[in-house]
């Protein structure tokens, strides 16, 4: 779900006065039924960009087993490669709850805190030979903001974990082009995390908007718990 992904006010920092905002809604559902809603919020201005995101349970699942995520990052982005400069976020999964806080020199990740009652697994990578690597809500703008993740692989890091989303280059559908994949756990994840499962399939349908510009229409990723979807609004 974080990879969708995963009550924080969120303060976007500021960016040039000529920076667009846009406000992105998705509903997350987990085998055709909703569970949770994903709020982006981006700012862009020539060579930068400020993403937050809010997650948050829905309906039954909210009043039972109710989840949430914020999180907020911002960095430059030049020639689509994005590199961000810090990340925050907060997570409640409804058993645990989890904080992270990355600075990044010179593309090196800094982790200025990091708390989870699951500690990671015992090959949990050190920060400072994580350059290059992308925050996760980086990554998640990566892949839903303008279809330019199609035929690449995009390398998170969490502060304790490494990951990666790898997408096929784009394929010309009607209405828009769509791109397949995976999402694959790299290091940092317990025995039984990997136990469970090591990569999860995913599929990218992007469409373009009034502007021309390429978005996620919808994003499929067999999950844990069966086929996870995520649709903009």
């Amino acid at each position: 779900m974080r990879v969708l992904t995963l009550v924080l006010c969120v303060f976007l920092p500021g960016l040039a006065l000529a920076a667009d905002r846009a406000v992105s809604r998705y509903d997350i559902a987990i085998r055709g039924f909703r569970v949770g809603e994903l709020r982006l919020t981006v700012e862009e201005a020539p060579g930068q960009y400020s993403v937050a995101a809010a997650v948050d349970s829905v309906g039954a699942v909210g009043f039972f087993r109710p989840f949430s995520y914020r999180a907020r990052a911002w960095g430059t982005v030049q020639n689509g490669r994005f590199r961000p400069a810090s990340y925050a976020e907060t997570a409640d999964t409804g058993r645990r709850q989890s904080e992270a806080e990355l600075r990044y020199v010179g593309g090196v990740p800094e982790v200025r805190s990091y708390t989870s009652p699951r500690p990671p697994g015992a090959d949990s990578p050190d920060p400072a030979t994580q350059g290059g690597t992308l925050d996760p809500l980086t990554a998640m703008w990566a892949v839903l903001g303008d279809g330019m993740a199609c035929g690449k692989t995009l390398v998170l890091f969490d502060g304790a974990r490494r990951s990666h989303v790898r997408l096929g280059p784009q394929r010309a559908v009607a209405g828009g082009v769509t791109c397949t994949g995976e999402y694959r756990r790299l290091e940092g994840f317990t025995e039984e995390e990997l136990s469970r499962h090591v990569f999860f399939p995913m599929t990218v349908r992007y469409t373009p908007g009034p502007d021309g510009r390429l978005s996620a229409e919808r994003v499929e990723v067999q999950s844990v718990y069966g086929l996870a979807t995520v649709d903009r609004r």
